[in-house]
Parts: C-alpha cells; structure tokens; sequence
C-alpha cells in the first residue's frame, strides 16, 4: 500500500468538547488528492480523512484494466 498524496486541511476548531476525544473534533475540513491518479475526495473529521486514504490506496493497488479495441 504505497502512493503519494496532497492533503489539505482548511479549518480546524480549537478546543475541544467534553467527553469528546481529540481526534474526534467535527472542525476538520478538508480534500485529498492521488497524485498519481488525480482522484480527489472531500473529508470532514479524522475517520473520513481514513476512509478516504484507504478508499483511494484500494483503487490505486488494483491494475488496470485491460482495454480491447
């Protein structure tokens, strides 16, 4: 599971809500781009930023697909 990627975090709230952990803020905002294969995706909290990598490096592992003309 290797690539590269640009991710952009545009706002983050400071302070943190009680009984929340701190990863946990609803603040984070932000995208991710493949470099390799320019896909882009939209994140709103650390568990998106995540699923969002690993749905990415999923797509990027598996060749391409065989073209016939």
């Amino acid at each position: 599971m290797e690539g590269s990627y640009i991710i952009r975090i545009y706002r983050k709230t400071s302070g943190q809500v009680a009984g929340q952990r701190a990863h946990d803020g609803t603040g984070l905002t932000g995208s991710i781009e493949s470099v390799e294969s320019g896909e882009q995706g939209a994140f709103h909290d650390c568990e998106g930023l995540w699923a969002t990598l690993v749905g990415m490096t999923t797509r990027d592992d598996k060749p391409p697909e065989d073209k016939k003309d």
